[in-house]
């Protein structure tokens, strides 16, 4: 099923049919009834209002936070090599406020890997030179982690309120 973008189904064309309709009318009683009469009524909301509706219309769609995160792999399969020898990459979940009910699950090349609850951590193994690690969580674009991977490596990286913090990833060859 394709992803649609944010404001964009019947109700939010529905508003912004409103939203200009209550413009228009606005203007109409500034012209008919004067405009110092206007801005002093509950009217004035039909000035305000209805631009930044439209400006919102227009504007959150193309808003990279609220796209839809991707989870192709950054090179194209028959890029990607096998290692000669396998490494290991410890995700350490720091304490947080955020989901600590929740324990997380942990995906490898959209494969499970592990879960991992709040202050623990969780050891995988990767094979290939290049990996994606997903977390099942949205709204950031930290929640996908694209791993160029050394031969026998040995990293670790660090995840927070259900995203990762790519700034930790730490390889110990």
């Amino acid at each position: 099923m394709k992803n649609r973008k944010p404001m964009r189904s019947w109700f939010y064309y529905f508003v912004l049919v409103g939203a200009i309709a209550m413009f228009v009318n606005a203007l109409y009683t500034g012209f008919t009834q004067g405009f110092d009469r206007l801005f002093t009524s509950d009217d004035v909301w039909g000035i305000i209002f209805p631009p930044l509706y439209v400006a919102a219309f227009f504007l959150v769609p193309k808003l990279k936070f609220l796209q839809p995160v991707s989870t192709a792999p950054a090179v194209a399969p028959e890029q990607n090599a096998p290692l000669a020898a396998p490494a290991r990459l410890t995700i350490i979940r720091d304490s947080s406020v955020v989901g600590i009910a929740l324990a997380m699950g942990v995906f490898l090349d959209n494969q499970p890997a592990c879960t991992i609850k709040n202050g623990e951590s969780a050891t995988v193994t990767l094979t290939m030179k290049h990996s994606v690690l997903r977390v099942n969580a949205t709204g950031s674009p930290n929640v996908r982690l694209d791993v160029t991977v050394p031969e026998g490596g040995v990293g670790e990286v660090h995840m927070k309120g259900g995203v990762f913090l790519p700034r930790t990833l730490k390889w110990n060859e």
